[in-house]
């Protein structure tokens, strides 16, 4: 089978000078998680413009058709959007633990990634106990969300956040 980790570690080793080899095991890691990082911004990007097409659709509308051909721009338009808005937040949060939290959220879901294999040959990271690390790993965003609710120091978002790490 196609392991993918050990042709990129390999190929990263031939460029590398000898002794470096946990060097090259982080650069592959490194180069999987942003592989699967585009891929799946990619397919976001168009599952939005998919499921926005399909609510028109069902609602008798046209739909978003305003920005490229056949508004396939358009979640990039909406996504330019919210990055130009106004970051605003808690006067009492805690910075550091606030910003933290999304990047558990994100992290554990590409863990969970890189032991699902694709086809029979297609998977990041083949390992024994698959099924035991992707229950391990798929618990650590919960951590995210309850981290975000109670690092905002609002009762309500704690609040918030604890009915979302329950379910």
């Amino acid at each position: 089978p196609l392991n993918i980790t050990k042709t990129i570690q390999d190929l990263i080793l031939s460029v590398v000078p000898e002794g470096w080899e946990s060097v090259a095991n982080i650069g592959a890691m490194v180069t999987i998680a942003l592989i699967y990082l585009a891929i799946f911004a990619v397919a976001g990007l168009y599952l939005v413009l998919l499921e926005r097409k399909v609510a028109a659709w069902f609602q008798l509308r046209i739909g978003p058709n305003r920005v490229g051909y056949w508004g396939l721009l358009q979640t990039m338009a909406d996504a330019l959007k919210l990055v130009s808005k106004e970051l605003t937040g808690t006067v009492k949060a805690d910075k550091f633990l606030y910003n933290l939290a999304p990047y558990f959220v994100i992290v554990s879901a590409l863990m969970a990634l890189a032991v699902f294999p694709f086809t029979q040959e297609f998977q990041a990271f083949d390992i024994n106990i698959g099924i035991l690390f992707l229950l391990a790993i798929s618990s650590i965003g919960v951590i995210g969300i309850l981290l975000g609710g109670w690092s905002s120091n609002n009762k309500f978002a704690l609040i918030g956040a604890m009915r979302s790490g329950v379910q």
